[in-house]
């Protein structure tokens, strides 16, 4: 695992000249902004919210796309809220180091390593739950892991391209393990309960799509799928948990920009980022173009298997 982790980093990080022109790369420079304006301004100024305005005089009341300003003119990005920023922030602030492409890209590389640890522990559990040998589980979560580590989608998303997304990886797979432990263990089930509203607290809070997630998990509670009985209480505190999320994100950029700015930036950045706003088409030439590869390599290990099937029913 380790091995594989360490020739993922090498791949990622050869070249960083070679890989300038990469898809998204800008959201990695907007990262790195955001973290010199924290270090460039008072905390008064930003609220620690995901600002592109810069500590001199000189930079304050410049507008910058999907961004409102403080009373101080310091402009606060809107489609992403601020643990995606902070994230990084802390990190480079812990090890002293300047933010640059190289330093975020270590960070990336350290964040992407965790989400391919959890997930191979979670599909090591999940294998050996289903009834398979520790060598069989060991391979197949292996197996699986090599996916979340050299898709293309990884290479990139953990590798120089650092946004929001890379971030809220780790809390979905986290907040997935946790579901695994809580449905399995049942004399540990508190513990797993609170890991689980944790986990959906931080996933809502960092970004949109955790409520997506969240909501999921809540139906799936309400009404029983996939569980013995509905656990209806749990339903509830999860939508707690994400009101809470909510209200939290509200009141920390009201505070900073006022309400009414704030409550409009929302709805129109919800309204530019819908479904209606997407392309079936593009989105499953994503999906080909990150797994493609490792789709035709299951299928065709998938073949011999459906032989055995035909033959043992005959």
């Amino acid at each position: 695992m380790i091995l594989l982790l360490l020739i993922s980093f090498e791949i990622k990080h050869k070249d960083f000249k070679q890989v300038t022109g990469s898809q998204n790369l800008e959201a990695t420079y907007h990262t790195i902004l955001t973290i010199k304006a924290f270090k460039s301004s008072p905390i008064e100024n930003h609220w620690y919210l995901p600002t592109v305005t810069l500590g001199k005089n000189e930079d304050k009341y410049i507008p910058w796309g999907a961004t409102v300003p403080t009373k101080t003119g310091d402009y606060i990005y809107t489609s992403f809220t601020s643990p995606g920023f902070l994230a990084p922030y802390l990190a480079f602030e812990l090890f002293n180091l300047e933010p640059s492409e190289k330093s975020l890209a270590y960070f990336n590389f350290l964040l992407g390593s965790a989400v391919s640890l959890v997930l191979f522990i979670f599909l090591l559990k999940i294998l050996e739950y289903s009834g398979y040998s520790r060598r069989v589980a060991v391979g197949g979560a292996v197996l699986g892991t090599v996916v979340s580590i050299f898709s293309k989608e990884s290479l990139q998303s953990h590798g120089l391209v650092y946004w929001s997304q890379s971030f809220f990886q780790l809390i979905l797979i986290s907040a997935l393990c946790f579901l695994f432990m809580y449905l399995v263990n049942k004399n540990n089930s508190k513990k797993y309960t609170i890991c689980l509203i944790v986990s959906v607290f931080l996933g809502a809070w960092t970004e949109w799509s955790g409520y997506v997630f969240g909501v999921g998990l809540a139906a799936l509670f309400w009404f029983g799928v996939l569980i013995e009985r509905p656990k209806k209480i749990l339903s509830l505190q999860l939508i707690a948990t994400m009101v809470v999320a909510g209200l939290l994100t509200l009141l920390h950029y009201g505070l900073a920009v006022g309400f009414d700015p704030a409550i409009k930036a929302f709805i129109g950045r919800f309204l530019a980022r819908n479904t209606a706003s997407g392309n079936l088409i593009d989105l499953l030439d994503g999906y080909a173009l990150s797994f493609g590869f490792f789709i035709l390599i299951t299928c065709a290990a998938l073949i011999p298997s459906f032989f055995s099937i035909d033959s043992n029913q005959k």
